[in-house]
């Protein structure tokens, strides 16, 4: 039997606090190496609490941390030991996680630790049925979980091929048959939760049968509380290292990619003419407002297909042209941009600008995750966070565009950065009448975390709609107003990236 077991990591989580990142070099570990570094991050961490103490307290409150730590640190010991054992026994592929959630106003940090199990033979294609040799080896995982007094979060993943919408679904069903098993061995149902977060999070290139491979895993999350649980998650789906990988296939990349600079199709004769005010084509008195209303009964506007449109005139330049300066303010964890990050289309099959916009909104696609569910009810558990950022709280934001007044709302972010909300994007042809949106688009929303600033991308639902989708950069803290963005649309010499800063409007 081959050993192709263990690629050994302690990469901690966006969560991680500073002192833990000494553990992302490390590629083996000493069976008393979860209790060795809980026992010193938690005299690190006592100290700080007690700094403004005198040095027989200080030591006190560094004693107590690292016996509190060590505490902690030997559980995870323990499940790794035994992961280990079950892994050699069976073949199976596992990297470890240390995961350290952050101390909010309601809650302490807690220590917990996921295991990533990578086997082609799970489940056949398209199948939430676990095979019987997978059956009989995830068996032996949920053993090593027998007695624990944590809870624990089975995460399915799947790679990129299909959609989305249908790759998050099937990753819930996979999930959930992996959370069943759990319980079928012994573990409490009240423990047990399980999520599908689909193609969202992609740790390879899904342009190759072993990236593939790698993005289709189980992940096991085993942490004291829900809310850790929650929080996790949660950080988990906003890293900026999901977009590492693109998880659109190399023919749509390339498809795009030609259609760069193509000139739209000749207008039907009933479409509308962008250059028009609004009052010609619908009778409008001229009513005038600042922002498109948060709450309208007035019709929805006409969806408008690329197909059949003249183009609207939103400024900015052709695709392989623009200004994408914005993407190399987020930086990954290898320290790279976005923009200095390859898209999988080899440099001979396609051009360096098609690469290095790889990380543009129009050149990705929303990234669908569910819910975390009780196994034992059933339910969705509770979020992590109910306020919203200042500012994003349900706010429609406004700019002019050339002459056109372009808004998106309502925008609404909480403050685990969450989207809480699916806006739609107006558009006003003519930015002093106001009466009636001339296109009205659904959209889909990621939110993604940089070191300040946020990533806000927004997708239409309609993929035939002339604005193909936008991305808002925010500072973390909220704000009234976009720090910067791009919004890619079909004007009329193609596809064109404009500058998009909208801002809540002046009452």
């Amino acid at each position: 039997m081959s050993k192709r077991l263990i690629s050994l990591s302690l990469m901690p989580a966006l969560l991680l606090s500073g002192c833990a990142s000494m553990q992302d070099t490390m590629s083996t570990m000493s069976d008393y190496a979860g209790r060795t570094i809980g026992a010193t991050v938690g005299a690190g961490v006592g100290y700080l609490a007690c700094q403004d103490k005198n040095d027989v307290q200080k030591a006190a409150c560094m004693a107590a941390g690292a016996g509190a730590g060590w505490a902690i640190g030997s559980w995870v010991d323990q499940r790794r030991k035994a992961l280990e054992e079950v892994a050699q026994a069976n073949d199976l592929a596992v990297v470890y996680q240390q995961i350290d959630t952050q101390k909010t106003s309601s809650q302490q940090a807690e220590r917990g630790l996921s295991a990533t199990i990578n086997d082609q033979a799970m489940f056949a294609s398209g199948s939430a049925s676990l095979t019987p040799e997978a059956n009989n080896k995830l068996r032996q995982v949920a053993g090593a979980y027998t007695g624990t007094q944590q809870k624990v979060l089975i995460i399915g993943h799947t790679d990129a091929t299909g959609s989305g919408t249908l790759n998050q679904r099937l990753s819930e069903q996979r999930a959930k048959t992996v959370a069943r098993l759990f319980q079928q061995t012994g573990l409490d149902a009240g423990q047990i939760y399980y999520q599908g977060a689909g193609l969202s999070r992609p740790v390879a290139s899904n342009e190759t049968p072993e990236g593939r491979a790698l993005n289709r895993r189980v992940q096991i999350v085993e942490i004291p509380s829900e809310q850790a649980l929650a929080q996790y998650s949660n950080s988990s789906q906003r890293s900026l290292d999901n977009l590492s990988y693109s998880t659109l296939s190399q023919d749509n990349v390339e498809k795009r990619t030609r259609n760069i600079g193509a000139a739209s199709s000749t207008p039907a004769a009933s479409s509308p003419d962008p250059h028009r005010s609004p009052s010609k084509r619908s009778g409008a008195s001229g009513e005038r407002r600042t922002a498109p209303p948060e709450t309208s009964s007035e019709p929805a506007a006409p969806s408008v297909s690329a197909s059949t449109y003249k183009g609207l005139a939103l400024g900015g330049q052709r695709i392989d042209q623009a200004d994408l300066e914005l993407y190399n303010r987020f930086q990954l964890k290898d320290n790279r941009s976005l923009l200095k990050r390859l898209s999988p289309v080899a440099s001979a099959r396609a051009s360096d600008q098609a690469e290095r916009l790889q990380h543009a909104c129009y050149m990705d696609e929303f990234r669908p995750s569910g819910d975390i569910h009780s196994l034992g009810s059933g339910k969705a558990i509770s979020h992590s966070a109910s306020d919203y950022l200042q500012g994003l709280n349900g706010s429609v934001l406004v700019t002019k565009m050339q002459d056109s007044l372009v808004g998106v709302g309502p925008v609404a972010v909480l403050k685990d950065y969450s989207p809480a909300s699916e806006p739609q994007v107006y558009v006003y042809y003519d930015a002093a009448n106001q009466k009636r949106a001339d296109l009205r688009m659904k959209t889909h929303v990621n939110v993604y975390e940089g070191a300040d600033t946020l990533l806000y991308r927004a997708f239409m639902v309609d993929e035939k709609a002339p604005v193909q989708c936008m991305d808002i950069v925010f500072d973390k803290t909220g704000g009234e107003r976009a720090q910067d963005g791009r919004l890619f649309y079909q004007g009329e010499s193609g596809l064109m990236a404009a500058t998009y800063q909208p801002a809540r409007p002046q009452r």
